[in-house]
């Protein structure tokens, strides 16, 4: 019977893989995985307010990167109601603020 190679490639192609995927699922020595929580927030969450407010920020629980982090604000369809220019605030990097258009009455998320 003749013997034939291809299990013992198949093997080594299957290795290769199997540690191709390995090493980008497997977390590198010195990164970090995590995500800081919401401190607080002016105006509150669930707050009603007598006038809206011109710019909103939050405190997270650690410092956030500034070219990954953003706020938005949201009118009850969905739609964009800030200044677009979120902004980590240099002197406390826990601090995320956005400016707002005039907004009428009505629920903002």
């Amino acid at each position: 019977m003749k013997q034939t190679r291809f299990p013992a490639a198949l093997a080594i192609l299957l290795a290769v893989v199997a540690a191709s995927l390995l090493s980008v699922a497997w977390p590198q020595a010195g990164e970090v995985y995590a995500h800081g929580d919401l401190a607080r927030a002016e105006p509150a969450p669930n707050s009603t307010l007598d006038q809206p407010p011109s710019r909103i920020i939050v405190w997270f629980t650690e410092p956030v990167e500034p070219v990954f982090s953003g706020i938005q604000v949201l009118d009850a369809q969905g739609l964009k109601v800030d200044r677009d220019d979120s902004v980590v605030d240099s002197n406390d990097p826990t601090a995320v603020s956005v400016s707002l258009e005039p907004l009428p009455n009505g629920v903002y998320t």
